[in-house]
């Protein structure tokens, strides 16, 4: 079943002109609405009830005290009973039509996503101040984002039940981009996602004027901010198990070649091969701990997929190292750190991208 989800605070003009239109287009499909009302003063709650007092499958939620488009939407998804839930404004901006279009595609993805930047996506009637800021926005999202999308900042998007459901304890409710937590959360919690793009036009508004403002656009600009820090906080915690790394390696170096005597050609692969591990076990139950895995099999094909990608990046480091001490004659203690600090740059891209990209798929 299809949960439609549409939020409303101040929309009894526009909302039973959408709630028909989606009647109507999904006239063939097994679907419920849910209208999350933020006890508008215009009493929208109260025409819904009254005008579709004899339809079984439209509710109204009326919210006394909680407020905020995102709160809204969550509510909505948590009381939907769909296996695919689908987020829709009340004011006519998002094209219905195209739900049909979603619910074809969700069969095969977690999530569909309604954009206006994508060939066929358009956008009827915005000033070029609001074209200029979304557009902004658009630019600082890319950096942290685990995949490629045209339209991250959409409010119109279809999305399985359980994607909803494994982040909804961690969903803050403000501002205006659930879509934006919604996605932040599942890379956090390392659950790749199949995600679909498809165009549509963003049209005017029935009537009424926009909710937008600087409250919503500062707790959209935060939610951003907390998602730089975790992304690059995770680099930071790499590269302190890659300083500890530095330790094993050149202590042990030390320690081979200056007390045991042996060749330090030989102590380097030795010290090598001995930070490889530590930096494995350190990275996987600090830096990636969210991405842990929980079976043995799962756990030994990541630990030799990072075996085998050091090895070849630690062949790269004693490559360097011999470099830099036999053909450049300088100090092995030197030689090795400079090769650390080269390698430990690719090493963070790799696992970050691939061999710790995500954990059980649940």
């Amino acid at each position: 079943m299809l949960s439609v989800i549409i939020p409303t605070f101040n929309e009894r003009e526009s909302i039973c002109k959408t709630i028909d239109t989606v009647k109507k287009i999904l006239s063939k499909v097994k679907f419920e609405i849910i209208v999350i009302d933020d006890n508008s003063p215009d009493k929208t709650s109260e025409v819904i009830r009254k005008t579709y007092a004899k339809d079984k499958n439209i509710y109204v939620k009326k919210r006394l005290a909680e407020r905020g488009l995102t709160s809204a939407i969550a509510k909505g998804f948590d009381l939907a009973k769909g296996d695919y839930l689908v987020c829709i404004d009340a004011d006519g901006q998002h094209d219905e039509r195209k739900i049909l279009d979603m619910l074809k595609q969700i069969k095969n993805h977690d999530l569909v996503i309604g954009s206006r930047y994508i060939e066929g996506g358009s956008i009827s009637d915005w000033s070029k101040e609001r074209n200029l800021l979304t557009r902004f926005s658009r630019a600082m999202i890319y950096p942290v984002l685990n995949f490629k999308l045209t339209d991250p900042t959409a409010g119109f998007f279809m999305l399985r039940k359980n994607v909803f459901e494994r982040v909804k304890e961690n969903i803050k409710g403000k501002g205006y981009k659930i879509l934006l937590e919604i996605i932040f959360l599942n890379q956090r919690s390392s659950f790749p996602l199949k995600i679909k793009e498809i165009p549509y036009t963003f049209k005017k508004r029935y009537t009424g004027e926009s909710k937008l403002s600087y409250k919503v656009a500062k707790n959209d600009l935060s939610l951003l901010v907390k998602q730089y820090f975790f992304h690059y906080f995770r680099f930071i915690k790499f590269c302190i198990v890659g300083f500890s790394g530095v330790f094993v390696n050149l202590g042990l170096l030390y320690f081979l070649t200056e007390r045991l005597g042996l060749f330090h050609l030989f102590s380097a692969i030795i010290a090598i091969e001995a930070s490889i591990l530590t930096n494995f076990f350190l990275n996987y139950f600090w830096t990636w701990s969210s991405r842990k895995l929980t079976t043995r099999f799962l756990f030994i094909k990541r630990l030799l997929f990072f075996n085998l990608f050091s090895v070849i990046t630690g062949f790269l480091n004693f490559v360097i190292y011999f470099a830099l001490t036999e053909v450049f004659r300088i100090y092995y203690l030197l030689s090795s750190l400079i090769s650390i600090i080269f390698i430990t740059i690719i090493n963070f891209i790799v696992n970050n991208k691939w061999i710790f990209k995500h954990g059980d798929k649940r």
